[in-house]
């Protein structure tokens, strides 16, 4: 099977890329699912739940996401019935609402479980338990049944990426790491056949920080004040993802391939809210 694991998606300008090109890169490259970094689709910043459910109706199966999923209130109070989003399964809220791991059936050959997970360092906002003991428990009580399984990982730091990759290696199909918003050059097939990637990078304006506006990030940093962010202007896209092939029966990852590409689109609004 070959899945289609798309970069951060970033505002307004995302949501129409998606809406334009999805269709024909989905048939191009013969993908079988489609899962999507969807944190910052609303304002930049959160994912609204008009978005999650937009996002669904063009064609992405999963949504996973990691400190910045929890930033919309419309979002966070309808999380467990939202079957299609993985929120980080060691997140400790009150409550613990939502999925940690989710399995996608549509379309696919067999079950593909995909879990989802957050990492330790630079995070202020929510706290995480220990993301390597959460994976280990998980995967203990799920590998036999589910040999096909996807671990995204949203982390600042690289080591904690690289660390869950080595941990998992031979346990899962593929580890795949998001949350610097630029595309790792370090996609591979590691012992065993997990494939790996410290990032796979966002889907935003070309020329941008993150997908914001230049000048106005420069300000921000300049001024050390909290000005409104701004979602870049431009014309055209960057495509930033990963597409994962892996064997149906036995779950090991046969390649993995960054996909990072130009494209045209309709310009949305600018203004994005903090």
């Amino acid at each position: 099977m070959k899945i289609l694991i798309l970069g951060q998606l970033i505002g307004k300008s995302s949501i129409s890329f998606l809406k334009e090109h999805l269709p024909k890169i989905k048939e191009f490259y013969s993908v079988d699912a489609t899962i999507a970094v969807a944190d910052a689709v609303t304002g930049g910043f959160g994912l609204g739940k008009n978005h999650a459910f937009y996002l669904r109706k063009l064609g992405v199966e999963l949504l996973v996401g990691g400190e910045s999923l929890f930033f919309k209130k419309d979002l966070v109070e309808d999380l467990s019935k939202m079957h299609f989003i993985v929120r980080p399964a060691n997140f400790t809220g009150q409550g613990n609402f939502g999925y940690g791991s989710r399995q996608i059936r549509s379309n696919l050959s067999a079950p593909l479980t995909v879990i989802n997970l957050m990492g330790n360092m630079g995070f202020h906002r929510i706290h995480a338990s220990n993301p390597y003991q959460t994976i280990t428990r998980i995967l203990e009580q799920t590998k036999e049944k589910n040999p096909l399984t996807i671990v995204t990982f949203s982390a600042i730091a690289s080591a904690e990426k690289q660390t869950m990759a080595h941990l998992l290696a031979g346990q899962c199909s593929a580890v795949i790491g998001y949350g610097a918003k630029a595309l790792t050059a370090d996609a591979q097939i590691m012992k065993d056949h997990t494939a790996y990637i410290t990032d796979i990078g966002r889907i935003a304006a070309p020329h941008s920080i993150g997908g914001l506006d230049i000048d106005t990030e420069i300000k921000r940093y300049q001024t050390q004040r909290p000005i409104r962010s701004l979602e870049a202007e431009s014309d055209s896209i960057e495509l930033q993802a990963v597409l994962v092939t892996i064997d149906d029966n036995t779950g090991k990852a046969q390649s993995i391939r960054p996909i990072q590409e130009v494209f045209p689109i309709k310009r949305p609004s600018q203004e994005v809210s903090p």
